[in-house]
């Protein structure tokens, strides 16, 4: 209990409450500083740096420690992907385009791309380009190829939404209003 709420004897001798340091008196600065005193290393070294410390997210507001263990694995508040919805509720309508990644159909996660605690990369799950992180799973565009597409190759992104699309196969627009933006010279 020590290790995150002060040392109880400050609390058992002088018989004050006040003296428990509790979470919710905390700003989100505090409170992250607390957990970042035993999770400061592995995934959770970039936290300093991070999408969700730079707008103010606290530990606290994604984890509960004081909770059975089966309502959500690592202490989460709730499951994912719900937890993530709750901030970033673009993704939760982009997930529910007809063309998206299979999260509502829990065979992937929020985390199976994306490091919440920080990463180098857009907090994504990878040391170094984005297509490296889409090749993990989709290895078969990897190539090399004969005629090598240059936005292939630099990033998957150019052309494809990773969170959902009205589109076929996660592209930005529909064929060929989306190659015409880089292609018109040969129509």
């Amino acid at each position: 209990c020590e290790s995150c709420h002060g040392a109880a004897s400050l609390h058992t001798t002088e018989g004050d409450s006040a003296k428990i340091l509790s979470f919710a008196s905390l700003s989100s600065d505090q409170a992250s500083a607390v957990c970042l005193k035993c999770h400061s290393a592995g995934t959770h070294m970039e936290w300093a740096g991070n999408e969700h410390a730079l707008n103010d997210v606290a530990c606290t507001d994604c984890h509960k420690i004081h909770q059975d263990k089966t309502v959500a694995p690592h202490s989460l508040k709730m499951a994912q992907p719900e937890l993530c919805y709750s901030c970033h509720q673009e993704y939760r309508a982009k997930a529910n385009f007809p063309s998206h990644h299979p999260i509502r159909e829990g065979k992937m996660t929020c985390t199976s791309c994306h490091e919440a605690h920080g990463s180098g990369q857009k907090n994504l799950k990878t040391e170094e380009r984005v297509n490296d992180l889409c090749l993990n799973c989709h290895s078969r565009y990897q190539g090399p190829f004969v005629f090598e597409h240059a936005p292939v190759q630099e990033d998957c992104t150019i052309c494809h939404d990773a969170h959902g699309t009205v589109a076929n196969n996660l592209l930005r627009q529909s064929e060929p209003f989306l190659c015409l933006q880089c292609h018109e010279r040969h129509f």
